[in-house]
Parts: C-alpha cells; structure tokens; sequence
C-alpha cells in the first residue's frame, strides 16, 4: 500500500503536518540541514502552487458560468427582437424593406406537405336487413385527410356504370346505401386527399352481391385487387 496519497491536497496536507516531526527529528534521520532546508522549501513552493491553481480553477469556473448565463440572456433577448422584426414585416405592405432594414433574411415560404399514402387492406360488410354495406380501410390518420370513395357498378345484364365517386368521409369507413336495381357487382376504389395533394388509388376490393330467397341483399364473394376470391360463409 502506497504511503503517499494520490489526491494533490491531501498529499499536501500530509507533508505539512509531518514536516516539523522530521525537522526536529532530523539527527535520527541523518538529513543533512541542507537538504532538509530544501525539502521544506520544496513543500512550501508545492502547496503554493496547488493553492493558486485550485484558486484558478474556481476563479474560471465562475467565469464560465458568468458567461454562460450572459449568453443565454442575450440569445433570449435577439429571440424576441426577431421575433418583433418579422411581426413588423408581416403586417407591412413591403415586407422586404423590414427585412432589408433589419439585415436579416426573410423567412423561406413553407415546403408543401407530401401527399398522403393511399389507403390499404380495404373490406366490406353488409347489413342483410337495409342492403347497405359498408366499406372499410386502413391508413395513416391526421385530422386534414379526408377519403374520397370511388365505385363502379356490374349490372345483371352486363352493363357498367362508373366509375363515380359516391362519398367523401373524414373517417375510415363509408356506407354506401343505394344500387342501381340488378347489380351484381360493385368495385370499390379509395383516394386519400390532404389539401390538394391526393394519394394514389388504393387496390381495388370487389363485392359480388346476391339477392336471397327473401330478397334481402348479401355479399356471395370478394377479392381485393388481383388476389384471390374469399367468398362468404354459407
């Protein structure tokens, strides 16, 4: 175990508290006056040295933090002056000028905001008692978005009508409530729409529709896009 201690300080302190023990002793020892002379004088230079760093280094501390909270001040206050200037352009007639005056750059017009991703995972479900089926996605929601439902319709005779849109909802589902009488077939399409940016089609989901022996409307099959037919169960 070191006899020494490690710490500055406390190396010091041990030093100080023995040096007059070993002046007195110093006979026993067989130190010469000399070198004990010069080994006390070393200790004195030593733990004046240490006084005046720790001093520094409290003084720069200090500093420091003076500093610091100056700084912080200072970038609180041209926060606010900044602020104030473009308040100024914003309610004049020549905005630039303020901002020429100020020499300080006009603020960048804002990026347009990316068109939403177009709705997935589209299905549909009908109320056997009204005929009504409603229509159900999936999609990344923010309270701008509203969805635009598409629908192109498959008589029994084999006519087409559509695609039109039938809906525009904020949320993700929609109900559609009335047929043309004889359909058999309805495909479904989805747009996403923020502003005026819109999303690609969603895949579209099929509904192939049959009529019971009650007359009462039910989904017989569906298939979203080119994927398999999942037909209802019996």
């Amino acid at each position: 175990m070191a006899l020494l201690p490690e710490r500055n300080d406390d190396l010091i302190n041990f030093l100080t508290a023995r040096l007059q023990a070993w002046e007195d002793s110093a006979p026993l020892f067989a130190v010469p006056p000399a070198e004990l002379a010069a080994y006390a004088a070393s200790l004195t230079a030593a733990g004046s040295a240490l006084d005046a760093a720790n001093k520094a280094r409290a003084g720069s501390k200090a500093a420091t933090e003076t500093q610091r909270a100056a700084l912080r001040d200072l970038r609180q206050k041209s926060s606010k002056f900044i602020a104030a200037i473009r308040l100024a352009a914003e309610r004049s007639a020549d905005p630039s000028a303020i901002y020429a005056a100020a020499q300080i750059p006009a603020p960048l017009p804002p990026s347009p905001r990316p068109a939403p991703e177009a709705p997935t995972d589209l299905s549909a479900e009908i109320n056997a008692s009204s005929g009504t089926v409603t229509l159900k996605w999936k999609a990344r929601r923010n309270s701008s978005t509203v969805y635009r439902v598409s629908r192109t319709i498959t008589l029994t005779n084999g006519d087409e009508v559509g695609p039109v849109e039938v809906g525009v909802v904020g949320s993700k589902r929609f109900t559609d409530e009335e047929y043309p009488a004889g359909t058999r077939r309805v495909v479904y399409t989805v747009i996403a729409q923020r502003g005026n940016a819109r999303s690609p089609e969603s895949i579209t989901l099929t509904v192939n529709l049959s009529r019971g022996s009650g007359g009462t409307m039910a989904i017989r099959s569906m298939r979203t896009g080119d994927g398999p037919t999942t037909r209802a169960a019996a």
